[in-house]
């Protein structure tokens, strides 16, 4: 019951499915990667600042032998998609971005994965000016999700532990 996929990962097959791309169209952060020169939509997605724990624990179970441990930490990341296109697919089409993390798809893909994507973005930006005179469009939001990892291991019970020493101070 982990978080089997990177959050990032399964916002990526999100998009492709939905939108749809295909894997040369979407680029995931520290990726090298050239910017596809057809007409069609394209998006980079980053993983921006630490993720931030909201709780942790862990927990003994018994009912099995030898007894486990489940630990388990829930956190926030934020994601940062850019799409982009160099014709008008990006400005006429941006909008899908919402759609697609809505989707059947996506909430199966979320369930799956232990982990839930904000029901809305941040506002959407133009941020084609910063490709200079490429005349690029492109539009910036940030993705919240909410992830859940955990991880299972054979537990250290006081009967397993060694036996201490007492040695005398002389």
């Amino acid at each position: 019951m982990s978080s089997l996929r990177e959050p990032i990962k399964v916002i990526a097959d999100i998009f492709a499915h939905e939108l749809p791309l295909d894997a040369a169209h979407i680029t995931l952060n520290d990726e090298k990667w050239n910017i596809p020169k057809d007409e069609g939509i394209f998006m980079h997605l980053s993983i921006i600042g630490p993720s931030k724990p909201i709780s942790s624990g862990s927990e003994l179970d018994t009912s099995v032998t030898p007894p486990i441990e489940r630990q388990r930490m829930t956190s926030l990341e934020a994601i940062q998609v850019d799409f982009m296109s160099y014709n008008t697919d990006a400005r006429t089409r941006h909008n899908e971005i919402g759609m697609a993390l809505a989707s059947f798809y996506s909430k199966q893909a979320q369930e799956a994965n232990n982990l839930q994507i904000a029901k809305l973005t941040t506002p959407l930006n133009d941020t084609s000016s910063l490709e200079g005179t490429g005349m690029l469009k492109r539009f910036t939001t940030t993705i919240s999700v909410t992830a859940l990892f955990v991880k299972v291991k054979a537990a250290e019970y006081f009967d397993t532990l060694a036996t201490p020493e007492i040695v005398p101070n002389v």
